[in-house]
Protein backbone atom coordinates (compact mmCIF):
# COMPACT_ATOMS: atom_id res chain seq x y z
CA UNK A 1 0.00 0.00 0.00
CA UNK A 2 1.32 3.22 -1.06
CA UNK A 3 2.62 5.74 1.83
CA UNK A 4 0.53 8.67 0.58
CA UNK A 5 -2.64 6.55 1.08
CA UNK A 6 -1.12 5.71 4.47
CA UNK A 7 -0.83 9.29 5.13
CA UNK A 8 -4.20 10.17 4.19
CA UNK A 9 -5.69 7.59 6.34
CA UNK A 10 -3.74 8.87 9.63
CA UNK A 11 -5.13 12.38 8.38
CA UNK A 12 -8.89 10.77 8.36
CA UNK A 13 -8.58 9.30 12.26
CA UNK A 14 -6.61 12.96 13.48
CA UNK A 15 -9.86 14.74 12.15
CA UNK A 16 -12.40 12.60 13.80
CA UNK A 17 -13.90 13.39 16.83
CA UNK A 18 -12.05 10.38 18.71
CA UNK A 19 -8.29 10.95 20.14
CA UNK A 20 -5.55 10.24 17.54
CA UNK A 21 -3.20 8.84 20.46
CA UNK A 22 -5.81 5.83 21.04
CA UNK A 23 -4.68 4.37 17.88
CA UNK A 24 -1.54 2.81 16.76
CA UNK A 25 -0.48 2.04 12.91
CA UNK A 26 1.39 -1.19 11.63
CA UNK A 27 2.24 -3.36 8.26
CA UNK A 28 0.80 -6.92 8.96
CA UNK A 29 2.14 -9.09 5.92
CA UNK A 30 0.78 -7.43 3.24
CA UNK A 31 -2.33 -5.69 5.31
CA UNK A 32 -2.16 -2.08 6.59
CA UNK A 33 -3.79 -2.61 10.27
CA UNK A 34 -5.18 0.50 12.45
CA UNK A 35 -5.63 -0.48 16.04
CA UNK A 36 -7.54 0.88 19.14
CA UNK A 37 -4.96 0.47 21.45
CA UNK A 38 -5.11 -2.61 24.17
CA UNK A 39 -7.92 -3.25 22.59
CA UNK A 40 -9.55 -6.24 20.01
CA UNK A 41 -10.52 -3.42 17.65
CA UNK A 42 -8.86 -3.57 14.46
CA UNK A 43 -9.25 -2.14 10.60
CA UNK A 44 -7.07 -3.76 8.21
CA UNK A 45 -6.68 -2.38 4.23
CA UNK A 46 -4.88 -4.81 1.82
CA UNK A 47 -4.32 -3.69 -2.04
CA UNK A 48 -5.11 -6.05 -4.19
CA UNK A 49 -2.24 -7.02 -6.50
CA UNK A 50 -2.23 -5.54 -9.87
CA UNK A 51 -3.79 -2.46 -8.96
CA UNK A 52 -2.41 0.64 -6.50
CA UNK A 53 -5.93 1.94 -6.35
CA UNK A 54 -8.01 -0.77 -5.35
CA UNK A 55 -8.19 -2.04 -1.85
CA UNK A 56 -9.74 -5.00 0.43
CA UNK A 57 -10.78 -3.90 3.61
CA UNK A 58 -11.25 -6.00 7.44
CA UNK A 59 -12.51 -4.55 9.93
CA UNK A 60 -13.53 -5.78 14.22
CA UNK A 61 -17.37 -6.26 14.07
CA UNK A 62 -19.87 -4.26 17.35
CA UNK A 63 -20.75 -8.41 18.20
CA UNK A 64 -19.72 -10.40 21.35
CA UNK A 65 -15.80 -11.88 21.00
CA UNK A 66 -15.49 -8.84 18.32
CA UNK A 67 -15.39 -11.14 15.30
CA UNK A 68 -13.30 -9.68 11.63
CA UNK A 69 -15.67 -8.86 8.72
CA UNK A 70 -14.58 -8.48 5.32
CA UNK A 71 -15.47 -5.30 2.80
CA UNK A 72 -17.59 -6.93 -0.79
CA UNK A 73 -16.17 -9.23 -3.06
CA UNK A 74 -15.17 -6.15 -5.63
CA UNK A 75 -12.52 -3.87 -4.57
CA UNK A 76 -12.78 -0.40 -3.07
CA UNK A 77 -11.18 2.79 -4.21
CA UNK A 78 -9.76 4.71 -1.58
CA UNK A 79 -12.89 7.49 -1.35
CA UNK A 80 -14.45 4.19 -0.27
CA UNK A 81 -12.03 2.55 2.30
CA UNK A 82 -11.81 6.15 3.50
CA UNK A 83 -16.42 5.98 3.72
CA UNK A 84 -16.01 2.22 6.03
CA UNK A 85 -13.54 4.05 7.78
CA UNK A 86 -15.27 6.58 9.18
CA UNK A 87 -18.38 3.94 9.54
CA UNK A 88 -16.14 1.63 11.64
CA UNK A 89 -14.66 4.57 13.73
CA UNK A 90 -18.60 5.49 14.37
CA UNK A 91 -20.28 2.25 15.05
CA UNK A 92 -17.36 0.23 16.34
CA UNK A 93 -14.84 2.77 18.20
CA UNK A 94 -17.00 4.92 19.47
CA UNK A 95 -19.28 2.90 20.74
CA UNK A 96 -16.80 0.54 22.77
CA UNK A 97 -15.02 3.57 24.36
CA UNK A 98 -18.85 4.91 25.47
CA UNK A 99 -19.27 1.38 27.11
CA UNK A 100 -15.98 1.29 28.43
CA UNK A 101 -16.55 4.87 29.83
CA UNK A 102 -20.11 3.29 31.24
CA UNK A 103 -18.61 0.05 32.45
CA UNK A 104 -16.29 2.00 34.69
CA UNK A 105 -19.08 4.10 36.31
CA UNK A 106 -20.82 0.66 36.57
CA UNK A 107 -17.94 -0.59 38.58
CA UNK A 108 -17.39 2.29 40.96
CA UNK A 109 -20.88 1.60 41.95
CA UNK A 110 -20.73 -2.14 42.38
CA UNK A 111 -17.25 -0.77 44.42
CA UNK A 112 -19.11 1.26 46.70
CA UNK A 113 -21.51 -1.47 46.96
CA UNK A 114 -18.82 -3.76 48.32
CA UNK A 115 -17.19 -1.59 50.54
CA UNK A 116 -20.62 -0.20 51.68
CA UNK A 117 -20.18 -2.67 55.65
CA UNK A 118 -16.71 -1.07 56.41
CA UNK A 119 -18.07 2.98 55.27
CA UNK A 120 -20.42 3.40 58.23
CA UNK A 121 -18.05 3.34 61.12
CA UNK A 122 -19.33 5.41 64.44
CA UNK A 123 -15.97 6.67 65.91
CA UNK A 124 -15.26 10.07 65.96
CA UNK A 125 -11.77 9.98 67.72
CA UNK A 126 -9.68 13.13 66.36
CA UNK A 127 -6.46 12.31 68.60
CA UNK A 128 -3.38 12.55 66.02
CA UNK A 129 -1.38 9.89 65.51
CA UNK A 130 1.86 9.04 67.58
CA UNK A 131 4.65 8.39 66.32
CA UNK A 132 4.34 4.72 67.09
CA UNK A 133 1.09 4.83 65.28
CA UNK A 134 3.07 6.61 62.39
CA UNK A 135 5.88 4.14 62.17
CA UNK A 136 3.16 0.88 61.82
CA UNK A 137 0.98 2.34 59.35
CA UNK A 138 3.55 3.02 56.99
CA UNK A 139 4.96 -0.52 57.25
CA UNK A 140 1.05 -1.72 56.78
CA UNK A 141 1.36 0.43 53.54
CA UNK A 142 4.37 -1.42 52.38
CA UNK A 143 2.46 -4.62 53.45
CA UNK A 144 -0.70 -4.01 51.63
CA UNK A 145 1.83 -3.05 48.45
CA UNK A 146 3.37 -6.19 48.56
CA UNK A 147 0.10 -8.46 48.86
CA UNK A 148 -1.68 -6.41 45.91
CA UNK A 149 1.38 -7.42 43.51
CA UNK A 150 1.22 -11.40 44.64
CA UNK A 151 -2.67 -11.37 44.73
CA UNK A 152 -3.79 -9.49 41.54
CA UNK A 153 -0.36 -9.14 39.76
CA UNK A 154 -1.51 -6.06 38.00
CA UNK A 155 -0.23 -4.47 34.96
CA UNK A 156 2.62 -1.79 35.35
CA UNK A 157 -0.09 1.50 34.33
CA UNK A 158 -2.16 -0.06 36.97
CA UNK A 159 0.55 -0.97 39.48
CA UNK A 160 2.38 2.44 39.17
CA UNK A 161 -1.12 4.55 40.25
CA UNK A 162 -1.82 2.11 43.25
CA UNK A 163 1.31 2.33 44.37
CA UNK A 164 1.08 6.31 43.86
CA UNK A 165 -2.31 6.35 45.97
CA UNK A 166 -0.73 3.97 48.80
CA UNK A 167 2.91 6.37 48.85
CA UNK A 168 -0.07 9.35 49.42
CA UNK A 169 -1.96 7.92 51.97
CA UNK A 170 2.21 6.99 54.14
CA UNK A 171 2.47 10.62 53.01
CA UNK A 172 -0.28 11.65 55.35
CA UNK A 173 0.23 10.59 58.38
CA UNK A 174 2.31 13.31 59.50
CA UNK A 175 -1.06 15.52 59.13
CA UNK A 176 -4.33 13.63 59.68
CA UNK A 177 -5.61 12.81 62.72
CA UNK A 178 -7.65 9.35 63.67
CA UNK A 179 -10.89 10.21 62.12
CA UNK A 180 -9.71 11.57 59.07
CA UNK A 181 -7.00 8.78 58.08
CA UNK A 182 -10.02 6.41 58.78
CA UNK A 183 -11.36 8.64 55.56
CA UNK A 184 -8.30 8.34 53.88
CA UNK A 185 -7.57 4.54 54.06
CA UNK A 186 -11.15 4.02 52.70
CA UNK A 187 -11.07 6.25 50.04
CA UNK A 188 -7.99 4.54 49.16
CA UNK A 189 -9.35 1.32 49.52
CA UNK A 190 -12.02 2.39 47.16
CA UNK A 191 -9.19 3.76 44.51
CA UNK A 192 -7.14 0.62 44.62
CA UNK A 193 -10.07 -1.20 43.60
CA UNK A 194 -10.79 1.07 40.73
CA UNK A 195 -7.70 0.45 39.86
CA UNK A 196 -7.47 -3.04 40.53
CA UNK A 197 -11.13 -3.84 38.80
CA UNK A 198 -12.30 -6.31 41.42
CA UNK A 199 -15.34 -7.86 41.35
CA UNK A 200 -17.41 -9.08 44.11
CA UNK A 201 -15.27 -11.92 45.40
CA UNK A 202 -11.86 -10.02 44.88
CA UNK A 203 -12.73 -7.23 46.53
CA UNK A 204 -13.71 -8.97 49.07
CA UNK A 205 -9.82 -10.22 49.24
CA UNK A 206 -8.75 -6.44 49.21
CA UNK A 207 -10.65 -5.61 52.00
CA UNK A 208 -8.70 -8.44 53.69
CA UNK A 209 -5.25 -7.20 52.48
CA UNK A 210 -6.00 -3.75 54.05
CA UNK A 211 -7.16 -5.39 57.75
CA UNK A 212 -4.55 -8.29 57.39
CA UNK A 213 -1.89 -5.11 57.12
CA UNK A 214 -2.56 -3.74 60.04
CA UNK A 215 -4.25 -6.06 62.18
CA UNK A 216 -0.87 -8.50 62.45
CA UNK A 217 0.53 -5.40 64.11
CA UNK A 218 -0.91 -5.49 67.94
CA UNK A 219 0.16 -2.48 69.49
CA UNK A 220 -2.03 -0.74 66.09
CA UNK A 221 -4.95 -3.12 66.37
CA UNK A 222 -7.22 -1.09 67.99
CA UNK A 223 -6.88 1.49 65.70
CA UNK A 224 -6.62 -0.60 62.90
CA UNK A 225 -9.86 -1.98 64.09
CA UNK A 226 -11.51 1.59 64.31
CA UNK A 227 -10.46 2.45 60.84
CA UNK A 228 -11.19 -1.00 58.86
CA UNK A 229 -14.56 -2.18 61.37
CA UNK A 230 -12.53 -5.31 62.46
Amino acid sequence: MLSSYKFQIKEVIEKSDLEPNLFEYSTIESKFRITLKGTPLKFEIEQVQDDFNKFITWKTVYKPDFPMSNSPAHAYTMPQVIGDLNNWLGAVVDNYLNEVQLDNKWNEVEYHSIFKNISTLGIDDKSPLNQEDKKLLKRAVTTIKQDIKEEFNPNSEALKQINYKLDYLTQSVDRLNRFDMKGAILNTLLSVGVNLGVDTQTGGRLVDIFKNAFSIIPSLYETAKSFLGL
